[in-house]
């Protein structure tokens, strides 16, 4: 992935202190329904921008049926190793079920477990971005990089001054 500067600056002015303060909380299974795209450090940015993209012109979140929430996920899953491996990028609706998945989209079940809950807030994307770029600087945040998600609810709606949620899967 492409690094802006502003967020290579962002990595060095954390490095003195790699921690964060998070919430350790057990999250059960789940379901999701949306769409998903596979991505690489190399392109991550710009490919996780055109999900976005799509999500919003085609209004996705619309057309998703038994919805358990109007909440958006971010999932971060089937990684090829850690974060800087090849990973999919899932952008869906949290389900009760999966009969009728709509046309061109699928769906995913993330299995429960413990995670380390950060809140994000500020202005999208940046807030988020920063707050992944300080996770990847944390060496004793004992990932398990089996499903990572960011949770965008009501308190993501103005996105120059969002709050929402990062839960990062961990041992």
């Amino acid at each position: 992935m492409t690094i802006p500067t502003k967020y290579l600056a962002s990595v060095d002015q954390i490095s003195y202190s790699r921690r964060m303060e998070f919430q350790v909380e057990e999250v059960e299974d789940f379901m999701v329904v949306g769409i998903a795209v596979r991505v690489d450090m190399s392109n991550a940015a710009d490919l996780i921008g055109g999900l976005w993209q799509r999500w919003f012109r085609e209004g996705i979140a619309a057309k998703i049926r038994n919805k358990s929430s109007t909440d958006t996920y971010n999932i971060y899953t089937n990684y090829e190793g850690d974060h800087t491996k090849p990973y999919t990028c899932f952008l869906g609706c949290r389900v009760d079920s999966l009969d009728r998945i709509p046309d061109r989209m699928q769906a995913i079940d993330i299995k429960g477990g413990k995670y380390a809950v950060f809140d994000v807030a500020g202005k999208i994307p940046d807030a988020v971005m920063e707050t992944w770029m300080k996770i990847y600087q944390m060496d004793d945040l004992e990932r398990t990089f089996t499903a990572d998600f960011d949770v965008y609810g009501e308190g993501a709606a103005n996105p120059e001054n969002a709050k929402l949620q990062t839960f990062v899967a961990i041992k």
